[in-house]
């Protein structure tokens, strides 16, 4: 169970985010980095995904490029701040895949999907946010299909 003081801490970091959601794409140069490589990984997957959850989604740079990856995969980007969640579905209606990501905010530690339901769970530079570490794996091993991958 989280103590009062974890939830407030929560909420803090989310705000701050939603504050710098507008320039969070020009200032993340390392996160872009690490996408990319993500990206790259990505390629050795021996199967194509059909369902991918993008946690800490942030302004939906990743997701999108997931979908270019994996046009007919169901993509979905979660991040718990409101205003990078916000700011992800105003872009997402400029797109003009046949196939757009969907953009929730919530928890990673309580995620509101239910078990098995992802092929691939991935996550750039969110994990280090976490309090409860061995907790969220378990919530990821909850929510992924077997044989998927993370």
């Amino acid at each position: 169970m989280m103590t009062q003081t974890a939830i407030e801490d929560k909420k803090a970091i989310a705000q701050k985010f939603s504050r710098a959601a507008r320039y969070y794409d020009e200032a993340s140069f390392i996160q872009k980095e690490i996408g990319h490589r993500l990206l790259e990984r990505c390629q050795w997957l021996k199967q194509s995904p059909q369902t991918i959850l993008n946690i800490g989604s942030a302004t939906g740079r990743l997701a999108f490029e997931l979908q270019k990856l994996y046009p007919k995969a169901q993509i979905i980007g979660l991040d718990h701040a409101w205003g990078m969640s916000e700011l992800s579905h105003q872009k997402r209606v400029k797109k003009f895949f046949k196939n757009t990501p969907s953009f929730l905010c919530a928890d990673m530690e309580i995620l509101p999907f239910r078990a098995k339901t992802f092929d691939l769970i991935i996550s750039n530079c969110t994990l280090e946010w976490s309090r409860a570490l061995p907790g969220l794996a378990l919530e990821f091993k909850r929510v992924l299909k077997e044989n998927g991958n993370l």
